[in-house]
């Protein structure tokens, strides 16, 4: 009965807010809009909206917003946090065919509009400020990869580390954080049989931390 009130309250709490959506602007300096974009797809899991969740996961808009508001890291430890609980939630509890989800596709469709708005906004009015949100940026994509290495989305995972390493060259040269992202680029090639790249991902980790430590 408490499972059930609790999770009847959060579809209500969902559905007010989706009334009001369409009415914000998300610029403004609101409290009420803030919780809303942090917490709003916690409370569609907890409501059991799973569709609705995976929706605005991936709605641009909205992720946008998380990122004008929260910042490049900020938002990206939330999208990471509202992604692995839904995965979870729909592969703990076989929910996949029950509700029509991909929950892998769910995470790596909600990374990729993601990534997209950290490289388009990462823009600051002076060299050292455009520095910084590169750094911003790109360990963001580096965090993006990690959680879809864990649950072996290779390709995704490649894809966004490769977008890290890219950034951060141009923010920090090359350092070892660059070289262990390399690492980790090689070892997921060689989980997908792509030994090619995987060994030149390899080589260049280790010309790196030769560069660097001698």
């Amino acid at each position: 009965l408490t499972n059930d009130c609790e999770q009847r309250w959060n579809r209500m709490f969902v559905l007010a807010c989706l009334e009001k959506i369409t009415e914000w602007g998300w610029d403004e300096n609101d409290a009420c809009q803030d919780y809303v974009l942090e917490m709003l797809i916690s409370h569609m899991i907890r409501a059991e909206m799973f569709a609705e969740a995976a929706r605005y996961l991936s709605d641009k808009k909205f992720v946008l917003a998380r990122v004008k508001v929260f910042g490049c890291e900020n938002a990206t430890k939330r999208q990471i946090y509202d992604c692995e609980k839904l995965y979870e939630l729909l592969e703990r509890n076989h929910l996949v065919a029950e509700f029509n989800l991909d929950s892998r596709a769910i995470m790596i469709r909600a990374y990729g509009i993601l990534g997209a708005l950290l490289n388009s906004t990462s823009v600051a009015n002076n060299p050292e400020e455009q520095r910084l949100c590169f750094i911003e940026s790109g360990r963001a994509h580096y965090a993006l990869g990690f959680s879809l290495a864990e649950k072996r989305c290779w390709i995704a995972a490649i894809a966004h580390w490769e977008s890290s390493q890219e950034i951060l060259i141009s923010a920090l040269g090359m350092v070892e954080f660059i070289a262990g992202i390399l690492y980790n680029i090689g070892a997921a090639y060689a989980e997908i049989n792509n030994f090619e790249k995987a060994l030149a991902s390899l080589k260049e980790c280790l010309r790196i931390r030769g560069a660097i430590h001698g």
